[in-house]
């Protein structure tokens, strides 16, 4: 019997997405990637206890002579100098409205 099945491994597509933002915790943090045949990208936050926000952001594509490559973007203060919806006002001392 011959399986007419086929498995589409030669050019891999998926996208996924998803974020945690918890005023109780104070967790906040997202990640993305998407992937079409060998090349994967993405990026992924996260929110330090210190009120930084920390982006990477990254592509890895087989072949090249850099292959993975990501770069590291901080936002000091991210969370200190902004009204932030997603976290109590005073959790990092951000005055009362």
């Amino acid at each position: 019997m011959e399986d007419d099945s086929t498995d589409n491994y030669e050019n891999p597509i998926y996208s996924y997405f998803y974020s945690v933002n918890n005023p109780k915790t104070g967790d906040l943090k997202s990640h993305h990637e998407t992937r079409a045949g060998s090349m994967v990208k993405g990026f992924y936050k996260v929110a330090d206890p210190e009120g930084t926000m920390r982006e990477v952001r990254a592509f890895f594509i087989p072949g090249r002579k850099t292959g993975y490559q990501e770069n590291m973007y901080t936002m000091p203060n991210y969370l200190n100098t902004q009204y932030h919806p997603h976290f109590p006002a005073n959790m990092y001392n951000i005055p009362q409205v």
